[in-house]
């Protein structure tokens, strides 16, 4: 589902002290494939038109879910901190369908700061968190924030966040 914002409707208030520039911090976009062990989502959730965000500091665990979404055929882009994932989602909120965040970031913003920013400023993007750690359910973010605990299976995340993107639209 592609999404569109008036600027007006999701004024980011939030300044980051992140510097992009750092090389292991700058998004790195995988483009997404039709075939795969996911497989492709259903026709109703339209997302190989949007973007997943995903945030993630273990590396394995980020290489995974990004490839998890590119065999589903969604476009991804992935950060390693909460810091340059609220720059990236500022900038480019108009493509942004979800964001799937670790809870435990390194940097200012935690994934479930991120989460709460997100779902308070920019409502219609769908905001997943994951950890391994039990949290229960984040129900202090809001009723549009979905909890995953870790291990995840792909196909729980898949339907996840095409619930939480058809839930946000």
């Amino acid at each position: 589902m592609r999404r569109t914002m008036k600027a007006a409707s999701c004024p980011w208030a939030v300044a980051s002290a992140c510097d992009l520039r750092v090389a292991s911090d700058r998004p790195s976009r995988v483009p997404g494939r039709s075939d795969g062990p996911a497989g492709r989502l259903p026709p109703e959730s339209d997302m190989s038109r949007s973007t997943v965000v995903i945030v993630e500091d273990e590396p394995l665990v980020r290489l995974t879910a990004s490839s998890l979404f590119a065999e589903a055929g969604i476009t991804v882009v992935e950060f390693a901190d909460g810091d340059a994932a609220i720059d990236y989602i500022r900038d480019h909120q108009g493509d942004v369908a979800a964001i799937f965040t670790d809870v435990y970031l390194p940097g200012e913003t935690t994934g479930l700061e991120l989460a709460g920013i997100v779902s308070q400023v920019c409502p219609d993007i769908a905001v997943l968190v994951t950890s391994g750690t039990h949290l229960g359910t984040p129900r202090d973010l809001g009723p549009r924030v979905r909890y995953v605990p870790k291990p995840w299976h792909p196909t729980d995340v898949l339907r996840t966040v095409r619930d939480a993107v058809l839930a946000a639209a």
